[in-house]
């Protein structure tokens, strides 16, 4: 009975094994094509890499944070007319190549981004092979994935040295301009004033000798060279605002809005204006002196412009935008008759008015509030206001920030 159920069971057992191996090698086919095709995915991303490499003009590399082992491409060392191991791959031989000036910026930023994420988007300095520094742009990212002590941050430089010489060729030429502009309207002053001062004796001690015509011609010179001597006090001022120093302060904005709305005290009185100020208004970074200016230049405007036998409402109040989370300002909003739509982009720009020659002006208020604002870092813009009248928004740099000025020193005083 034993041998009779082992031999009807050894088929069973030679089927099973058969089954056993069958699936084995089945198994082993599936992996091998696994693994074949693994191998193939890597070797086409790697060519996608190196084509990727080959086909573009920036230099790349990567570092491993915290050594001397940096990896970069045949085109990094090219850009600094570089071949081979001509150009170590150590940080030590970017370090050496970076100009001295570029150093402590350029680590500074390396290491924000290590530390708190910070996009890193620089530009230095590098010397080439040949002796000269040329302009680079370099872009970076730590990979996420590495730990700290094996960390690497991957980037590229890109050659702007072009770029940075037109750059600096207009920055030249917009100076020549703004020099040209201050002193033009500065030397025009003295004859505009005596015309208008000669015009002015003419008209009081000899009048009686005038016909109607010839008066009338006469008082046509002196309204022109009123509108002539106040167009170039603006030009004059809009130079300054370009080229003075902006002095780097902490200051209430109210203290400024105070000292706008002193000026103004006579308009004020002339026109019973409604004025409301917000006791809250921030503390920002600025030059008091410009702002001042520039609130004195908005206010005129809200005073200026009203509706037919409206007194002038004006209210400001603090106003911070989300977006900005640097700048806080505020807004000053009025009654008047807003500002035509089609008139709308062009209002910050110089002698652009949104009205006609029956409201007095030059048209050059607004683009100096613009140059100022601008000139801090800030912004300006104006929102027409619901239920009639416009919204003028200025916000500048918190009091925990602060304001960088790249012009050379000049004249910091406000054109008389």
């Amino acid at each position: 009975v034993i041998t009779a159920s082992y031999q009807s069971s050894a088929p069973v057992a030679v089927l099973f094994g058969g089954f056993i191996i069958a699936l084995l090698l089945a198994m082993s086919v599936y992996f091998w094509q696994q693994s074949i095709n693994r191998e193939a995915a890597i070797q086409r991303t790697q060519q996608r890499f190196d084509r990727a490499i080959r086909g573009t003009s920036d230099g790349l590399w990567e570092w491993i944070v915290g050594t001397k082992d940096v990896w970069y491409t045949p085109r990094f060392k090219a850009l600094l007319g570089y071949e081979g191991d001509e150009f170590p791959n150590t940080i030590d031989a970017f370090n050496e190549h970076l100009h001295p000036d570029d150093i402590d910026h350029v680590w500074a930023a390396v290491n924000e981004h290590l530390d708190s994420g910070k996009e890193y988007d620089v530009e230095y300095r590098l010397r080439t092979k040949q002796g000269p520094f040329r302009w680079f742009r370099a872009r970076g990212l730590r990979d996420p994935m590495t730990r700290s002590q094996n960390a690497t941050m991957s980037g590229s430089i890109q050659d702007i040295t072009n770029n940075k010489a037109v750059e600096l060729e207009i920055a030249q030429r917009n100076k020549d301009l703004e020099t040209l502009l201050h002193v033009t309207s500065h030397d025009l002053r003295e004859p505009l004033r005596a015309i208008r001062n000669f015009s002015q004796l003419l008209k009081e001690n000899h009048a009686s000798k005038f016909d109607e015509e010839a008066a009338d011609f006469l008082e046509r010179i002196i309204r022109g060279s009123e509108r002539l001597g106040a167009l170039l006090k603006d030009i004059l001022m809009l130079s300054q605002a370009q080229r003075a120093e902006v002095h780097d302060q902490t200051f209430q904005l109210g203290t400024v809005v105070n000292a706008a709305l002193q000026r103004l005290t006579d308009r004020l009185d002339a026109t019973d204006a409604q004025i409301q100020v917000d006791p809250n208004l921030p503390q920002v970074h600025g030059d008091a002196t410009w702002i001042t200016q520039a609130m004195f230049n908005i206010l005129t405007n809200a005073l200026k412009f009203t509706r037919p036998d409206e007194k002038p409402e004006i209210e400001i109040i603090r106003y911070q935008d989300e977006t900005a989370p640097d700048l806080i300002g505020l807004a000053v909003h009025d009654r008047g008759p807003g500002i035509p739509e089609p008139c709308v982009d062009r209002i910050f720009d110089l002698f652009q008015r949104g009205v006609g020659r029956e409201i007095p002006g030059t048209g050059a208020g607004l683009a100096i509030v613009h140059q100022i604002i601008e000139r801090h870092h800030g912004r300006v813009w104006y929102e027409p206001r619901d239920g009639g009248g416009s919204s003028f928004f200025v916000l500048l740099p918190a009091a925990n920030q602060s304001i960088e000025s790249n012009e050379p020193p000049a004249e910091s005083e406000v054109a008389a």
